[in-house]
């Protein structure tokens, strides 16, 4: 699944490309992965300019000229085009057309979803200035018996962070993702803080060194232990892989167990 490193880079890209555009007409394949949060229509995005795109999360929202937003998801195997010849592409959910370019939502498990003017989320991004030292420090008091690997991936308490970025930022945290949340020292804590953003920030730069023109697909080739492929860190330990919280995780023994 794309997380915000590969959402930050699309974002970045589909800025350049589409913002300014006016969307002469909405294709839409799959109703039922399009949900209307409101009373208009998503035809009223027919004829008006898309603003802005911004990222949220593993969401990107489209903002368009007359106040109207769509927000789409991508989840497993979604993936953002854009071409001339729309028969071509696969899987398809949702298009807007731009003459003479189509940008496309395809999916061939279906799952990714569109939305028009669903309500912003409250919960912080990691990158956001809601998401602050006091409140990874709170919700590591109220969790205090969750493993730190499930509450960074849990979209309910930080968005953006999945199970690859997970691991990568646990890994130069040097904290175990089994750790009790409760357990970790108040010092540690301090450091996986100011690692969430460091590994994040440095990610999006090293995906867009790999792949400039990213609109999808997701760039791994970088990371530091979370690779099937590779048998060890940069600082030469092995690492291992075990499921915690329900996900395939990787790690080596150098991260410190808190509890």
């Amino acid at each position: 699944m794309p997380e915000l490193p590969d959402l930050e880079v699309y974002r970045k890209n589909l800025t350049k490309k589409v913002v300014g555009k006016k969307v002469d007409a909405v294709l839409v394949y799959n109703p039922r992965k399009l949900t209307l949060s409101g009373e208009a229509d998503i035809d009223v995005l027919a004829s008006d300019t898309i603003a802005a795109i911004e990222r949220n999360g593993k969401e990107l929202f489209f903002r368009f000229g007359k106040g109207h937003h769509i927000g789409v998801h991508l989840m497993l195997n979604g993936f953002f085009s854009i071409g001339t010849d729309i028969a071509q592409v696969p899987y398809k959910l949702f298009a807007l057309e731009m003459h003479p370019f189509y940008l496309v939502i395809s999916d061939p498990k279906g799952l990714a979803n569109v939305s028009l003017d669903k309500p912003l989320p409250s919960v912080p991004d990691a990158l956001s200035d809601q998401f602050s030292l006091d409140y990874l420090k709170a919700v590591l008091r109220k969790k205090r018996s969750k493993n730190i690997k499930a509450i960074l991936i849990d979209q309910a308490i930080v968005r953006g962070i999945g199970n690859a970025y997970a691991d990568e930022i646990l890994w130069a945290a040097k904290i175990s993702p089994e750790s009790q949340a409760g357990k970790i020292p108040e010092q540690a804590v301090a450091h996986l803080f100011q690692t969430i953003e460091s590994v994040l920030k440095r990610s999006i730069s090293e995906i867009i060194a790999i792949a400039p023109d990213a609109i999808s697909g997701e760039v791994r080739d970088f990371m530091r232990v979370h690779h099937k492929n590779k048998k060890t860190c940069p600082n030469g330990l092995p690492i291992q892989h075990k499921k915690i919280a329900s996900k395939t995780t990787y790690f080596t023994a150098e991260q410190v167990v808190y509890g």
